[in-house]
Parts: C-alpha cells; structure tokens; sequence
C-alpha cells in the first residue's frame, strides 16, 4: 500500500533552497489531497535502498571530539517533510515528530533513532539535547540542532545491515533538490502513477 517515486529538480530552475523547499512542500500537499492518498511526504532516503549521507557530530555538554581516532562521533542524516513518518508507519518512541512548527525561522529541530540514543545517550533523556553537525553543506559549515523526538530504528542498507545511530531533519529547514515522494494509500498504489 505504499507507492514511491524519485524527483530530481532542475537546478537551472531551482536553484536556491526556497525554490526547492516551496516544491517539495507544494508537491506532498497536492499529493496528500488526493482521492485514496493516506498520508503523504518526501525524503532524501527511503529505507533499505542505501542511499546514506553521513555527519560527524559534537554533542554539547560531552567531551569535545577526537578526530585523530577511529571512535569519532557519526550519524546517518536525512531530511523529510512532515507527513512522511505517517507515511511508512515510523514509530515514535518518545517527544513528538517533526512538523509545520519546524520552518526556515524555527530552532533547528530534528528527531533520532533508538540507536542514536543508545549510542550516544545510553543514561540520558535525548530530549532537548543539542549537537552540532554539518547537515548543511550548502551553507557553509556546523549548525546546532535540537532534538525533538525519538523514532523507532529502520534498516537504510537492506534487511540483513546493522542500524546506524540515524539523525532525521526537517526538510522545512534542510531542503534538498532530490527527494523520494512516499504515499500510503488505501487503494491500488499503482493506480495513482
């Protein structure tokens, strides 16, 4: 029941991140308004096809980073709408799930798997702990990101890979010009193409 298609915008027409992220957010409520639609949203990675951007991290309030060693700090990270966790059925564990509250004027919000947190906050609460990683590259360098939520772990290399501690970001705030559009529909996927 569920259906997905990759789009790659243009970046001769879409050439700045607003552009970007207007589309995509345009795109998933048309989607979503359609007859049989479920729940509708995008993502940069769609589960078990491999697709795995990586960022090293700096906890705040943890030691500061080794980059000279083999143990430094490193999480898989994404970005999707809001909508899209509906959409493939992701648990969440705990806090809430990313949404319209996490816009371009809003704090940089994101929600992690249950194997960040258990590699990176095995005694902890993760919410409301800051880290910094470089999830946007296009703007030169480091920015701070809250959690906001925990979600429950998917498999991003196939059925039989290890899960990797996964950071998930707003694409409200991380916009990209390639996403997979995912809808969970209550008819025949095949007959929305």
């Amino acid at each position: 029941g569920v259906l997905t298609a990759r789009i790659a915008l243009l970046l001769d027409q879409y050439q700045s991140v607003d552009l970007q992220r207007n589309f995509f957010r345009q795109l998933v409520e048309k989607l979503q308004s359609l007859p049989g639609v479920a729940s509708a949203g995008a993502t940069a990675s769609i589960p078990l096809r491999g697709n795995v951007m990586i960022s090293t991290i700096q906890i705040q309030g943890q030691p500061p980073s080794d980059f000279g060693t083999e143990n430094v700090p490193e999480a898989r990270i994404n970005s999707v709408t809001p909508g899209y966790f509906a959409a493939l059925r992701v648990p969440l564990i705990e806090g809430r799930l990313l949404d319209d509250r996490d816009g371009t004027g809003a704090p940089n919000s994101v929600v992690v798997n249950q194997a960040f947190v258990r590699k990176y906050f095995e005694k902890e609460d993760p919410i409301g702990k800051r880290f910094e990683a470089g999830l946007v590259p296009r703007t030169g360098g480091p920015k701070t990101w809250t959690i906001v939520g925990v979600i429950g772990d998917t498999k991003q290399r196939g059925l039989a890979s290890d899960i990797m501690p996964e950071v998930t970001a707003s694409a409200l705030q991380w916009p990209l010009f390639m996403m997979t559009v995912v809808l969970r529909t209550s008819v025949d996927p095949t007959s929305l193409v």
